[in-house]
C-alpha cells in the first residue's frame, strides 16, 4: 500500500473511533500560525564529495518557515494537524576554481570563491500526535508526532562567485613574494533560476562586463514528498489557548533533480541534471501558538 493511501485508512479510523469515545471537552478545533528555525542541508552526493569544494557548516540557522496550522482533536491523547506553510533556505559551499600542482599526483587548492544555493518552498505536513499528562492535571503534554509532507518549489536560486586572485610582485621584478583573493571583487557570476540562466564575466584584464541571460528549462521538479516527526511539549491557557513548543526533522524522499543520475563534474556550471540526485534535510524547532474552539 502506497504511504498517501495508508495515512489517509490510519487518519479515517482515528476520526471514527473519536467519534465513538467521544471527547470531555467540546473544543477539538484549533487554528493558529507556526514559526520553524532550522538548520538546513541538500544531501548531494556531488556536491558533499566534490574534492575542489566543501560545504560550509552554518554557525546559526540556515532556514526558516512560518505559516498557519489546522488542528482537530480525535482524542484525549492524539490530534491530526495540517500545516501549510511558507520556507526559505541556503547552504553555502567555499569552492576552487584557481590551484597549484604540487607533484604529478597532488594539488592544491584554493577555497577563494563562494556558491549559494537557495530555496522557497511551500509545505504542507499532514500530523498525527500522540501526547501524553506529564503529571496528573498538569495541563503539560508531551508528545511524538509523524506523517507526510508535501512541498512545492516557488523559487530556487544557484548562484556562483569567483573572486580575483591578486600577486604582489617583489619591487623591481617579476618575482611573485604573496598572493591573495579579493573577496570584494567578482570577475565571473552564474546564477541559475527556476526559468532562468544568467551570467556576469569580467576577466583579470578587462573594466568592460560581458551579460549572457537566457531561458532555461528548469532542472528540478516542482512537487516533492517527504515524511516529519518530532517531539513536542504543549499546554492550554484559559481552556482557549493552546502553546506548544519542540523540535522537528524532515526528509525529502524524492529527489529534486528531473534529469536521470549522470557522471559527477567538477566545474563550477556542471548541468544541474547531471548531478546525483539531491534531498532536502532539516533539523529544527517548532513554536506554535493557536485558538482552541
Amino acid at each position: 500500500m502506497k504511504p498517501f493511501k495508508l495515512w489517509s485508512v490510519i487518519i479515517i479510523l482515528m476520526m471514527i473511533q473519536s467519534k465513538v469515545s467521544g471527547q470531555r471537552d467540546h473544543r477539538v478545533w484549533t487554528v493558529g500560525m507556526t514559526y520553524q528555525p532550522f538548520l538546513y542541508w541538500a544531501y548531494n552526493k556531488g556536491e558533499n564529495n566534490d574534492i575542489r569544494q566543501y560545504p560550509i557548516k552554518p554557525g546559526k540557522f540556515n532556514g526558516k518557515a512560518f505559516g498557519i496550522y489546522l488542528g482537530h482533536r480525535l482524542s484525549d491523547n492524539t490530534n491530526l494537524n495540517v500545516e501549510l506553510t511558507y520556507s526559505k533556505q541556503n547552504q553555502k559551499y567555499k569552492f576552487s576554481s584557481a590551484d597549484k600542482q604540487l607533484d604529478s599526483i597532488n594539488k592544491k587548492y584554493y577555497f577563494a570563491d563562494d556558491k549559494i544555493f537557495s530555496y522557497e518552498i511551500i509545505k504542507m505536513p499532514i500530523i498525527i500526535g500522540l501526547q501524553q499528562e506529564i503529571s496528573y492535571d498538569s495541563g503539560i503534554k508531551i508528545g511524538l508526532y509523524m506523517g507526510p509532507q508535501f512541498s512545492y518549489l516557488m523559487k530556487y536560486s544557484l548562484e556562483y562567485f569567483q573572486h580575483p586572485k591578486v600577486d604582489i610582485y617583489k619591487p623591481g621584478s617579476d618575482q611573485i613574494i604573496a598572493s591573495y583573493f579579493d573577496q570584494d571583487s567578482v570577475i565571473f557570476y552564474i546564477r541559475r533560476e527556476k526559468n532562468n540562466f544568467y551570467q556576469e564575466s569580467t576577466g583579470y584584464f578587462s573594466d568592460t562586463t560581458i551579460i549572457t541571460s537566457y531561458n532555461e528549462k528548469k532542472a528540478f521538479r516542482d512537487f516533492t514528498v517527504g515524511v516529519v516527526g518530532g517531539v513536542e511539549i504543549s499546554k492550554e491557557f484559559f481552556d482557549t489557548i493552546s502553546l506548544r513548543i519542540g523540535s522537528r526533522i524532515e526528509y525529502d524522499l524524492t529527489r529534486i533533480e528531473i534529469g536521470r543520475n549522470g557522471p559527477v563534474s567538477l566545474v563550477y556550471n556542471n548541468p544541474l541534471k547531471e548531478r546525483p540526485y539531491t534531498h532536502h534535510v532539516r533539523f529544527g524547532l517548532t513554536l506554535s501558538v493557536g485558538y482552541r474552539f
